[in-house]
């Protein structure tokens, strides 16, 4: 009898190497709602790292009133523990030069061109009037995944532009929010069907009116 050898291949491992970038700008001095944002990054970490099919590492930068440097520092990119790390220092820091988000999203679409550190951006913001502010375009085209999650409800559509996607997270968020940010960096988020608005039908016939025209 003749054996058979039966060789399986897995499938190689998707690699995300992601920079999430945090808004310490958009609730002024306000440190519980910092604290409250740095918490929801954590749970969206913690589920990033936990992902079973991708090889996973993360980085962190923020914007604002923030004692991060005006530019990311893609060399410290790692696991979650060196990450959870970094994300203590996400704390409101008194400056008289804080960095706006329109800056912010410079900074990123600056970045050196062809840096392979970084395939991944997810970048929180709070900003309510997004007109203003430029869509997250890196030069950089290794970056292939670009998250715009607006925090407090805010509307990033505008800010993800063509190359990205927009997720709105209440301020008062669930694990399904957090859920839905993961879900949008592996690119299986499937945005809400916005519902069409209706004219309601008037129940009555108007009445004539019997003021005469001037």
């Amino acid at each position: 009898l003749e054996l058979y050898q039966c060789h399986f291949h897995s499938e190689p491992k998707s690699v995300l190497k992601c920079l999430f970038v945090g808004d310490l700008y958009n609730f002024g001095n306000n440190t519980d709602k910092y604290w409250d944002e740095a918490e929801f990054i954590d749970s969206v970490s913690y589920d990033f790292f936990d992902l079973k099919d991708v090889e996973t590492t993360a980085g962190l930068w923020a914007y604002g009133y923030t004692s991060f440097p005006a530019s990311p520092d893609l060399d410290k990119l790692g696991n979650y523990e060196e990450f959870a790390k970094e994300l203590k220092k996400m704390e409101y820091t008194e400056t008289a030069s804080p960095i706006r988000t329109l800056a912010a999203i410079e900074v990123i679409n600056n970045m050196k061109a062809g840096d392979t550190r970084i395939n991944c951006v997810v970048f929180l913001s709070a900003q309510k009037n997004t007109l203003p502010l430029p869509a997250l375009d890196p030069k950089n085209m290794e970056i292939k995944t670009i998250v715009a999650v607006g925090f407090d409800s805010t509307d990033l559509s505008t800010v993800a532009g063509k190359r990205g996607v927009a997720v709105s997270v209440p301020y008062y968020y669930s694990d399904s929010d957090v859920t839905n940010v993961v879900n949008a960096i592996q690119g299986k988020y499937k945005p809400p069907t916005p519902k069409p608005t209706t004219t309601p039908k008037p129940t009555t016939t108007p009445r004539l009116s019997t003021t005469p025209s001037i």
